[in-house]
């Protein structure tokens, strides 16, 4: 079967599984060769289809890259309302549902956590150990473990955002100071771009949710992009949201 076949044919079965879905059906054959086949657009797929292969990537990177590139063309979804901008990682999960379900992965519990574990890099990430079903220790990866999906997802990012640095860099600063610029940069003062950069790290290193992270731009495969920003402006309300971000996440040490 062709790229482009396999494409209509996989599209069509997932929007029959998932018929909520907020796309069209064009719309969803666009985001799924951006996702499955890392295609530019669906003209430069359909243009060269067997220049691309429906694979996972070989890195988290690359997973993360290709859905925060679809994000603008993901249908919305509802509103955190405690915190506005939290429902960023459901929409994560809801490119990678479209990604997977391609793929015929349509029953994993969460889709993210599906394609990371799918990666190559993965098998080199310093993972922890837990005790296992049979008593025995086993990696967080194996079956035997019992963690629920989103602590499993958050563990793997925690051991793997330092790797994105290179080896040896576990500080992470120079993520730190690209947060730190890119705020400097959308207009914010040198204090409270020095705030986003604290916040940033505390998220990081106090083990803050996901949606934290997701949120503040900590986990883009580009942070000079500056998501945060775009969602808030360089004003008041991006300190608020900052703020409100800390006082949900860790209220006795709100500044």
């Amino acid at each position: 079967m062709d790229n482009v076949t396999l494409l209509k044919k996989e599209v069509r079965a997932s929007r029959a599984r998932t018929p909520a879905l907020k796309l069209t059906y064009a719309q969803h054959l666009e985001v799924a060769c951006r996702l499955v086949f890392g295609a530019k657009s669906l003209n430069h797929f359909t243009s060269s289809p067997d220049h691309y292969s429906a694979s996972v990537p070989d890195s988290i990177l690359e997973v993360l890259d290709r859905i925060q590139r679809c994000e603008p063309m993901l249908a919305a979804v509802p509103v955190n309302k405690d915190v506005p901008g939290y429902e960023r990682l459901e929409q994560w999960e809801l490119a990678a549902g479209i990604w997977a379900g391609v793929l015929q992965q349509f029953s994993a519990p969460s889709a993210l956590l599906w394609l990371i574990q799918n990666t190559q890099e993965i098998a080199d990430l310093p993972l922890p150990m837990f005790m296992g079903d049979d008593g025995e220790l086993a990696s967080l990866l194996d079956p035997s473990v019992a963690i629920e999906p989103r602590a499993q997802l958050q563990m793997i990012i925690t051991h793997w955002l330092p790797q994105k640095e290179g080896p040896g860099r576990r500080l992470l600063i120079e993520l730190w100071d690209q947060l730190q610029v890119t705020a400097e940069r959308r207009g914010l003062s040198k204090e409270d771009a020095g705030y986003f950069r604290m916040i940033c790290r505390e998220a990081y290193n106090h083990g803050w949710s996901l949606e934290s992270m997701t949120l503040l731009g900590v986990l883009d495969a580009n942070p000079l992009e500056g998501s945060f920003f775009d969602r808030f402006g360089s004003g008041a309300e991006a300190m608020d949201a900052m703020k409100n971000i800390w006082r949900t996440e860790e209220p006795e040490c709100a500044l």
